[in-house]
């Protein structure tokens, strides 16, 4: 299957084909309940960092970095000033996207953007399609390295 990270000989097209169904076998590893913990530990963290599966497919766009450009050098200063002003995280995460889509000219689009994280669009109603689109838009204008993680048929 090639599997890597966010990827696989399915996802490019090298294999077609229908995943119907994954067993992993974990009894050779030594310490299952190292594992357990770390499951555990992964199931909180996407608590709290990700939105439930209503309306939304997940991470849609993998970000790496900020673009240098005046804009989003703005943003990454007020953001590590932020860190000390605004101990809540999810109040300084909601600024910070509040300032993406002011700096950006896309304050329409924050009732698409998770309160939890940017790079998951929620398709809130019917004119997400189209926001989407424009989301995609300014993500590239954000971040480096900004790779669509879902394919967008048409």
């Amino acid at each position: 299957m090639g599997f890597s990270f966010r990827s696989s000989k399915m996802k490019r097209s090298e294999l077609k084909g229908i995943i119907l169904r994954a067993y992993f076998d974990i009894s050779r590893k030594k310490d299952y309940h190292l594992l357990q913990e770390i499951a555990k530990r992964n199931e909180e963290d996407r608590k709290e960092t990700q939105d439930g599966p209503v309306k939304n497919l997940g991470s849609t766009i993998n970000v790496h970095g900020y673009k240098k450009n005046a804009r989003n050098i703005i943003i990454r200063f007020v953001s590590r000033v932020a860190k000390f002003v605004i101990h809540d995280k999810k109040k300084r995460y909601r600024a910070e996207k509040l300032l993406i889509c002011a700096l950006y000219n896309r304050l329409h689009l924050l009732k698409y953007i998770s309160n939890k994280r940017i790079n998951c669009f929620i398709w809130k109603d019917d004119g997400a399609d189209k926001a989407y689109i424009q989301y995609q838009e300014m993500m590239n204008s954000v971040y480096e390295k900004c790779s669509l993680e879902i394919i967008v048929l048409e």
